[in-house]
């Protein structure tokens, strides 16, 4: 509301959450979080292994979004 008194503007603009989708980037160093979880899972499942150490504490929550579903 602020911007929109200082400069006249008229019109919102909205921020989706955490997307993943089609075409999405898996590298590790730079995808979001969703991409890189499912290669570490792939990874994990692909190369046997028990556990699979993810970052952080646990306790941000997240939400997700397929592409499709904000394109709709």
């Amino acid at each position: 509301q602020s911007y929109r008194r200082q400069y006249g503007a008229s019109y919102i603009s909205a921020m989706p959450t955490n997307l993943y989708g089609p075409g999405d980037n898996f590298d590790l160093e730079t995808s979001h979080v969703l991409p890189a979880l499912i290669r570490r899972f792939h990874e994990a499942q692909r190369d046997g292994a028990e556990e699979v150490t993810l970052w952080g504490s646990g306790s941000p929550r997240r939400e997700f979004l397929h592409v499709d579903d904000l394109a709709a």
